[in-house]
């Protein structure tokens, strides 16, 4: 398993944007763009 070192308020906004999008799916959006920022991907 891949190791990436995040810091604790990074791991906050997505484990919070995961879970809001897993109340609300229009929510999703917002979590896969952190996702995106996160790993630097187009």
């Amino acid at each position: 398993m891949a190791s990436i070192n995040l810091e604790m308020d990074v791991y906050d906004r997505i484990v919070s944007a995961l879970y809001e999008a897993a109340l609300d799916s229009r929510r999703w959006g917002a979590a896969l763009e952190q996702f995106r920022e996160l790993f630097k991907a187009n």
